[in-house]
C-alpha cells in the first residue's frame, strides 16, 4: 500500500466515525422529534379535551343541585353542555384515530388503539348521566330517591372512566416522555462512545502508519551515516511496500554503485595515483578534460646503468626488481603529496602541485622525495641477494633526480580510446634533461632555479652551472640538492663553498683561480664527480678557448 493509501486511509476511517456519529445524531434527534410531537399534537390535546368534559360534567351536576336557577335555564344548559361535550370527544376520537395511523412503532399504534374504548366509554357514561340528570330534574316535585341514587352511580362511572382515560393517557405521555428522554441518553453515549472509539481506533491507524514510515526512515538514516563515514559492505534491511521500498530500493542501487566505484577506484590505484582515481570516479561528463595550466614541480627519477644490469637478468629476475625498485621509489612520492605520473621504462615521473599539494611547498616536497628515495637504496641494495638469487657480482645501484619548477598544462590527455591524467610542457622536458644531465655532472639531484628557490629555505645546495640544454632557446642555472638544512655533514658544505669560488671564477675567466678553488672542493671531499667536471672542462679550455664573447653559459648537444 502506498504511502498516499494508508494516509487516505486513516482519513478515511476518521470521516467513516464522524458520518456514523452524525447519522445516528440525527436518527435519534428525528426519533425525539417525532416523540416531542407526538406529546404535543396528541397527548397534550387529549388531556385539554379529558378536563373539558370533567369541567362540563361538574356544572351540570352543580346545575342539577342549583334551585335557584328554573327548570328552564338548566335545560337550555343542558343541550348547550351535551353539543360541547359530544364535539369534544368527538375531536378527541378523531386525534386516537390519527395518532393510531399515523404512530412510528406498533407499541404506538396499540396504545392509541387502546384509547378508542376508553374515549367511547367516557362518552357513553357522560350522556348516560346527562340523561339521568334531565329525567331527575323533569319530574314533579324534584327527584326521589331512586333517581338521586341512580345519578350518583352515573357520576361515579364517568368519574372512574375519566380517570382511567387520564391514568393511559398519563401513562402515554410518560412513556412518552421517557423514550424521548431515553433516546437522547442513548444518542449522546453513542457520539461519546462512538467518538472515542474513532479516536482510539485513529491515534492506533496514526501509530502504525508512523511506525511503519517512521522506522524505515530511521534505518535508511542509519545507513546513510553508516556509508558517510565509509562503510560499504553491508545490506540494509528494509521491510515496506510503500514509496519507501522504491527509496530504499534507490538506495541499495546507490550503494551497489559506491561499491563498484571502491572496487574500481581500487583497481585503478594500482594503476594510477590513488587521487587521480578519485578525480576519475567521482567527476563525470568533461570534467578535467580540458586541461589547464599552472605551475607545478615535475620530477625525474632514473636508475644508473639500468641498461647493463637488464641485460644480465632473466626476465622473471627483471620484473621482481623492478617491481621492488618501483615500490621503493614511489613511495615517498606519496609520503610527500606527490602524483606518480607514470614509469617509463626503470624511470618514475611524478609532479606536485594543487589540488594535490600548496604551491609553496611543491618544490621542497619533492627535493625531500628525491632525498627520500635516495636513501631507500639502501634497503634495495640489502634486498639484492635474496631478489637475484645471488651473492657475488651484485650489481651497483644508484638513482639521478632531475627537478623543475615552472609552467605546465594538466588534464586529462589522450584520444577516444585512451587517456591518461598527466602534465605537458617545457617544464616536463627540462626536468627530464636535467635528470640526464646528472650523468654529466657527476651529481644524484639536479633542480633549475625555480625549485631552488622554492626549496633554498628547507635544503642545502650549490649551483652547479648554466646551461643551455637541447630544445631551450634561454639558459638555465642548476642546482645540486646536498641534504637537508641541518643534516649535511661539514665536508660537502666545505666542498660547496670552495666549488661556489671556482665557479665565480671560471665565470670570470679566472682559469687559475678555479682550477685552485675546484681543486680545494675535492680536497674537502674526495670524489666530487662534479668538481672534477670543472677540472676537465678547464683543461679543455685550456687547449680550446672559448670566444671573446662567451657568456658563461654551457651548451649540452645530447639528451
Amino acid at each position: 500500500m502506498k504511502v498516499g493509501s494508508k494516509i487516505f486511509g486513516v482519513a478515511a476511517v476518521l470521516v467513516a466515525g464522524t458520518t456514523a456519529v452524525a447519522l445516528y445524531s440525527l436518527d435519534r434527534i428525528a426519533q425525539l422529534n417525532r416523540e416531542v410531537v407526538t406529546i404535543a399534537s396528541y397527548h397534550a390535546p387529549l388531556s385539554r379535551i379529558l378536563s373539558e368534559v370533567e369541567v362540563h360534567a361538574r356544572n351540570r351536576e352543580l346545575a342539577f343541585y342549583n334551585p335557584a336557577r328554573g327548570n328552564a335555564a338548566r335545560t337550555d344548559d343542558a343541550g348547550a353542555t351535551g353539543k360541547a361535550v359530544d364535539a369534544a370527544m368527538q375531536r378527541a376520537l378523531a386525534l386516537a384515530r390519527d395518532g393510531q395511523q399515523r404512530a412510528q412503532s406498533e407499541d404506538d399504534r396499540l396504545k392509541f388503539a387502546g384509547l378508542n374504548p376508553l374515549l367511547e366509554t367516557v362518552a357513553a357514561e357522560y350522556r348516560e348521566l346527562d340523561a339521568r340528570l334531565l329525567a331527575a330534574q323533569g319530574g314533579a316535585g324534584g327527584a326521589d330517591p331512586v333517581a338521586l341514587a341512580l345519578i350518583d352511580k352515573e357520576i361515579t362511572d364517568l368519574n372512574r372512566a375519566l380517570t382511567e382515560v387520564n391514568g393511559r393517557l398519563h401513562r402515554m405521555t410518560e412513556e412518552s416522555a421517557m423514550a424521548a428522554a431515553g433516546h437522547e441518553d442513548a444518542a449522546r453515549r453513542f457520539n461519546l462512545g462512538l467518538t472515542l472509539l474513532s479516536g482510539v481506533v485513529a491515534v492506533l491507524l496514526a501509530f502504525l502508519l508512523s511506525r511503519s514510515l517512521v522506522g524505515p526512515l530511521l534505518r535508511l538514516v542509519r545507513a546513510t551515516g553508516e556509508v558517510r563515514q565509509g562503510a560499504r559492505d553491508f545490506e540494509p534491511v528494509i521491510h515496506s511496500r510503500d514509496e519507501i521500498q522504491v527509496l530504499a530500493q534507490a538506495f541499495r542501487d546507490m550503494l551497489l554503485d559506491l561499491r563498484a566505484k571502491e572496487r574500481i577506484r581500487e583497481k585503478l590505484g594500482k594503476y594510477i595515483d590513488p587521487r587521480i582515481a578519485d578525480r576519475i570516479v567521482e567527476h563525470t561528463g568533461n570534467a578535467g578534460s580540458i586541461g589547464e595550466r599552472q605551475e607545478m614541480t615535475v620530477m625525474f627519477t632514473d636508475m644508473q646503468g639500468f641498461t647493463s644490469i637488464s641485460e644480465s637478468l632473466l626476465p622473471t629476475t627483471l620484473v621482481k626488481l623492478l617491481n621492488r625498485y618501483f615500490e621503493l621509489m614511489s613511495a615517498p612520492v606519496s609520503a610527500n603529496s606527490g602524483v606518480i605520473d607514470k614509469y617509463i621504462g626503470d624511470a618514475v615521473m611524478a609532479f606536485w602541485g594543487q589540488p594535490f599539494c600548496d604551491r609553496q611547498s611543491q618544490a621542497s616536497l619533492a627535493c625531500a622525495t628525491a632525498l627520500a628515495q635516495i636513501e631507500a637504496l639502501a634497503q634495495l641494495r640489502a634486498e639484492l641477494p635474496e631478489i637475484l638469487g645471488m651473492r657475488r657480482g651484485l650489481p651497483e645501484i644508484a638513482v639521478r633526480a632531475g627537478i623543475a619548477t615552472g609552467d605546465v598544462v594538466v588534464g586529462n590527455l589522450g584520444s577516444s580510446v585512451a587517456q591518461g591524467y598527466t602534465v605537458v610542457g617545457d617544464t616536463v622536458n627540462l626536468a627530464s634533461r636535467l635528470e640526464s644531465l646528472n650523468k654529466a655532472y657527476g651529481t644524484r639531484i639536479l633542480v633549475c632555479e625555480t625549485t631552488w628557490a622554492g626549496a633554498r629555505a628547507d635544503f642545502e645546495g650549490r649551483e652547479v652551472d648554466q646551461i643551455l640544454v637541447v630544445g631551450k632557446e634561454n639558459p638555465v642555472r642548476c642546482y645540486e640538492i646536498l641534504g637537508r638544512r641541518g643534516e649535511v655533514a661539514a665536508e660537502p658544505l666545505r666542498m660547496r663553498d670552495c666549488f661556489e669560488q671556482g665557479l665565480a671564477a671560471y665565470r670570470a675567466r679566472h682559469n687559475a683561480a678555479a682550477r685552485e678553488a675546484f681543486s680545494c672542493a675535492l680536497e674537502a671531499l674526495p670524489g666530487d664527480a662534479c668538481s672534477q667536471v670543472f677540472i676537465d672542462r678547464l683543461d679543455r679550455i685550456g687547449r680550446d678557448p672559448m670566444p671573446a664573447d662567451w657568456d658563461g653559459v654551457w651548451r649540452h648537444t645530447g639528451k
